[in-house]
């Protein structure tokens, strides 16, 4: 195991560790990994947010693969516009591979309450808003059809 120097950990840049608002954000998966849960496995996400003051800021969520999270777990899917059939857990590594290249997506972020007496409530991914984004994606292409039509 390597030597480490705790002088060094003051050295490194100043994080920004004032809480993130709630609202909408547009974000991007930096990380994703499947681990083992006490009901199922689950997704590990880390998410950046893409625009905006904040851009650069990082969210964490977890995003179950049981049945009863299903909403959920589909929600992120079809944030990332992964949309062929696939198992949550044997299809995991393709799945990545498309969140991990998925150029961004809209998320809502909101309170937590933390379940450790004395800590502060943390933010945490409330819903993938991915009928916010076709929404948006229908108007950006509607946009480009009437650019077409010369006047």
């Amino acid at each position: 195991m390597p030597i480490v120097d705790p002088t060094d950990f003051v050295k490194g840049l100043p994080s920004d560790d004032t809480p993130i608002p709630p609202g909408d954000y547009v974000v991007k998966v930096a990380d994703i990994e499947l681990r083992d849960g006490k009901k199922a496995p689950y997704y590990n996400i880390r998410l950046k947010i893409a625009e905006g003051d904040l851009k650069g800021r990082t969210v964490f969520d977890i995003v179950s693969t049981s049945e009863n999270a299903r909403w959920k777990w589909s929600d992120f899917v079809h944030a990332i516009m992964y949309v062929k059939p696939f198992d949550p857990i044997a299809g995991f590594d393709d799945m990545a591979k498309a969140a991990l290249k998925c150029g961004g997506f809209w998320v809502e972020l909101g309170p937590e309450k933390n379940p450790s007496p004395g800590d502060e409530d943390r933010v945490r991914v409330l819903r993938f808003l991915w009928k916010k984004q076709a929404k948006m994606a229908q108007l950006n292409s509607d946009q480009d059809v009437d650019d077409e039509i010369p006047f």
